[in-house]
């Protein structure tokens, strides 16, 4: 199992994406990780955490101390750091010697096994489906949301429904989309957007209210 302390929904995204067939459990805090830590007592394999929450885990020794009270090995820890971190990372550093950080960047099409090869250093039983990992990061924000929206229909069971819409108006209007596997996911995405905000905001308050 792995614990990833991310506040950011995109990027938070992004990480879980490549990590495709792991259980994650994601947090917005560096409390929450900490939370999540005692609730998950002995069961993370592996930390991933951006250069804030690594800082605040780990100054005053405070993991070291909530493991040894825990009764458990300090898990090992990942830092994600974005350009203009650099300072946070170099501090950290100073302060433990052991941590190992890797430097995010949406444009690093190499990212992806950068950051896989860095876990598995780390956690040697990471299981990874590296077959559609490139394509889902190098899909632009609006596509990746439309693959998002798309999947989120299928699961509530209103693709179909959408589908037949879709067909309806096709056959009212002569529209060029002809069957369910040409809709118009587009104006679907643009139709939910408002409502998948939303629940993406929910989210976010959730995982990050103190």
């Amino acid at each position: 199992m792995i614990l990833l302390a991310e506040e950011d929904i995109a990027v938070r995204k992004k990480l879980c994406d490549i990590l495709n067939r792991e259980r994650i459990i994601v947090v917005g805090s560096p409390k929450r990780a900490l939370e999540a830590l005692a609730q998950h007592k002995g069961k993370l394999n592996i930390i991933i955490a951006n250069a804030r929450a690594v800082r605040g885990i780990t100054s005053k020794d405070i993991l070291d101390r909530l493991c040894k009270k825990l009764e458990i090995e300090v898990p090992p820890i990942i830092g994600i750091y974005r350009k203009g971190e650099e300072p946070i990372v170099k501090k950290i550093i100073e302060n433990n010697n052991d941590q190992k950080f890797l430097k995010y960047d949406e444009k690093d099409v190499n990212f992806p096994s950068k950051y896989i090869k860095a876990i598995k250093n780390r956690y040697s039983d990471l299981i990874v489906d590296e077959s559609k990992i490139d394509k889902d990061w190098t899909a632009s924000e609006e596509e990746q949301d439309i693959v998002d929206v798309r999947s989120w229909l299928n699961k509530e069971g209103l693709a179909e429904e959408a589908s037949k819409t879709a067909k309806g108006k096709e056959e009212k209007q002569d529209a060029k989309f002809i069957d369910d596997k040409n809709a118009d996911y587009k104006k679907l995405y643009f139709e939910v957007k408002e409502k998948y905000e939303e629940l993406l905001s929910y989210i976010h308050e959730l995982t990050d209210t103190e």
